[in-house]
């Protein structure tokens, strides 16, 4: 992920952190558990980033407890997204009856 989507996510994570520490002003240095976060306001927090469509889990918060290390650890793990590899000529292939293939005209893949 780059430095300014991870800075994006940081500053979503502060917004959804002091959210569910009831509207508190939370810094990406400030530890989660030190401002009186709990396991229920953590399920809440991990809730509202999945919400979001981010992969997080308890595990997650519980090992990086600032907004600054979580969003590095989130930006780090997240999945790159790839295209799917095409299908082989035979899988493609056997999607047609014989008869039809002869149908498909010269040059376009069957």
């Amino acid at each position: 992920m780059e430095q300014s989507a991870e800075t994006d996510l940081t500053a979503l994570l502060t917004g959804i952190v002091g959210e569910q520490l009831g509207g508190q002003e939370v810094g990406p240095d400030d530890d989660f558990y030190a401002l009186g976060g709990d396991s229920l306001i953590a399920l809440r927090v991990v809730v509202a980033v999945q919400e979001r469509g981010i992969a997080m889990t308890l595990k997650d918060l519980l090992f990086h407890p600032t907004v600054r290390e979580l969003a590095g650890h989130l930006a780090a793990s997240a999945p790159v997204a790839t295209a799917p590899a095409p299908a082989p000529a035979a899988e493609r292939d056997a999607l047609l009856d014989p008869g039809d293939r002869v149908l498909v005209p010269d040059g376009v893949a069957a």
